[in-house]
């Protein structure tokens, strides 16, 4: 089923095409840039800039904008659309975050761009909870730079969702 899609799943297992250096495949199945805010070359901040990370960030977000640059270790399949955010560990500190909206995955990461499983540091596809198809990772995370992402289950699973962190 590639009709009318330059790029993404083709419904039987197999991709439609795929796109050139500086693109990835949106949820309309076309290429877009990936300098995007959001993307992985344009990460948003997780907590706004000098904020203390201690405490409890909700933000309400949306995947529809974003781009497939990035497949999630715990479900190799996923071909949908993600939103990237990143933060900076100075000190050992616990944390844990929380995806509902839609079908999420969330996989926190050391490196955007390497796709090598290594840069996962965790990684879920459903957890209860939040539940319900929403996804959680928790853990301590040593002094870094992080990339925490919200992708899909596969790509039809886009859209608002939203997103719990806790420090």
């Amino acid at each position: 089923d590639c009709a009318g899609k330059i790029c993404g799943a083709d419904g039987c297992g197999g991709s439609c095409g795929s796109c050139g250096a500086g693109e990835g495949c949106s949820a309309l199945n076309t290429c877009a840039a990936t300098s995007a805010p959001g993307s992985c070359q344009n990460p948003l901040p997780l907590v706004p800039p000098g904020t203390a990370l201690d405490g409890d960030f909700s933000i309400d977000g949306d995947t529809s904008g974003g781009v497939n640059q990035i497949v999630p270790t715990c479900n190799r399949t996923s071909a949908s659309v993600e939103l990237v955010y990143s933060f900076t560990v100075t000190a050992t500190v616990g944390f844990e975050a929380q995806s509902s909206g839609f079908d999420t995955v969330l996989h926190l990461r050391t490196s955007c761009l390497d796709d090598a499983p290594s840069a996962t540091v965790r990684c879920s596809d459903d957890s209860a909870p939040p539940g319900d198809y929403g996804s959680r990772i928790s853990g301590k995370l040593a002094p870094g730079t992080y990339y925490l992402v919200v992708d899909g289950f596969d790509s039809s699973q886009f859209g608002p969702f939203h997103l719990r962190a806790r420090f």
